[in-house]
């Protein structure tokens, strides 16, 4: 079963809203980096302007995050937005398109 792209970021992005234990376990500002990055889909630079960080401590904050997010609901949930996060990056560097067009790929015949 395939789920548009839209259905699956409105669900996390009401998960993220509503989820008592997840606001439990990070902060506010935690929440509001992890909704960011993976329903806004910013990128870490967007981000660390926004926030007037610097983007190397901002990287390890979302690593610390996603690290409670997998600590607290499982390694599946972990593993998915790792994986979102991954894509994201792949995006960002050029190795990836948006419309699904993959750049950066070298063949050695």
């Amino acid at each position: 079963m395939k789920i548009e792209k839209n259905k699956l970021t409105e669900l996390l992005a009401l998960w993220i809203r509503w989820d008592a234990e997840l606001w439990g376990e990070l902060r506010q500002i935690q929440v509001k980096l992890l909704h960011q990055r993976i329903v806004k889909e910013m990128t870490f630079m967007e981000m660390a302007e926004f926030h007037d960080v610097n983007i190397m401590q901002l990287r390890k904050i979302f690593s610390a995050i996603l690290l409670k997010v997998e600590n607290l609901h499982g390694k599946q949930l972990g593993s998915l937005l790792r994986h979102i996060n991954s894509e994201l990056e792949a995006i960002e560097t050029g190795i990836k398109s948006k419309h699904g067009h993959e750049f950066g790929k070298v063949f050695l015949n």
